[in-house]
């Protein structure tokens, strides 16, 4: 339906949204068909107990230190574990975010550099040159890259673009690197997974403490 669509169909839209959702709740034997998001009052054992359901629009991920909300339609999947790397993953139907976790035998901005390079390679001559980005939350701000680049169509499958924002940063449980990749159809925008994935980082991404530099004077300082 057009956004300019007749006034009388706004009006019943409008009438129909107004009406709270319904849910079933259960307790015990008894069975109640009550309001979302709206008080109400039911008896418990001959108490009368108010409550309100609430439906959740986001999920949230803490692990290793880092913790941040992300949209309901990324599935979490197990955490897996190589080489002295940890790897978390959310999927959705666009959108998906992988948290790495190294060692501290590399600082943040090596990482980024490693991973860039394999991320070039493997995007082979589709790729563009990546572009600097930066993902600012309350305490922190993060700078990254941003890599670009479209699949072919092939058969009844359609062309897609492939954006994948890398950001590296160091904290006392080691060196992170998190990616947030978006595949949309060539000639589309941002999907709605994705631009809401970034806002709730940016709205709620902790990395811990960061790690205390080293305040040892050098050997010949020391020695004068």
């Amino acid at each position: 339906m057009h956004r300019f669509a007749l006034a009388a169909l706004l009006t019943a839209t409008t009438a129909l949204a107004a009406e709270p959702q319904q849910a079933r709740l259960t307790i015990g034997e008894k069975v109640y068909n009550v309001p979302v998001g709206k008080a109400f009052a039911v008896r418990v054992a001959g108490e009368r107990v108010t409550l309100r359901i609430e439906m959740l629009d986001e999920k949230a991920f803490d692990a290793a230190g880092v913790s941040f909300r992300y949209p309901m339609s990324l599935e979490a999947g197990e955490s897996s574990g190589d080489a002295g790397v940890r790897v978390w993953t959310l999927q959705g139907r666009t959108t998906a975010v992988m948290l790495q976790q190294y060692g501290d035998d590399l600082d943040a901005k090596s990482l980024r550099d490693v991973l860039a390079e394999n991320l070039v390679a493997s995007a082979g001559k589709d790729s563009e040159k990546p572009k600097t980005v930066r993902l600012t939350t309350p305490g922190r701000a993060y700078d990254g890259l941003q890599f670009n680049y479209t699949t072919p169509a092939r058969g009844k499958s359609p062309a897609t673009v492939t954006v994948q924002n890398l950001f590296t940063f160091a904290s006392t449980e080691g060196v992170f690197a998190l990616m947030v990749q978006d595949v949309r159809p060539e000639g589309e925008g941002e999907s709605a997974e994705y631009t809401e994935t970034l806002r709730l980082l940016g709205d709620s991404l902790k990395t811990g403490d960061e790690p205390v530099a080293s305040d040892t004077a050098p050997e010949e300082d020391a020695a004068k």
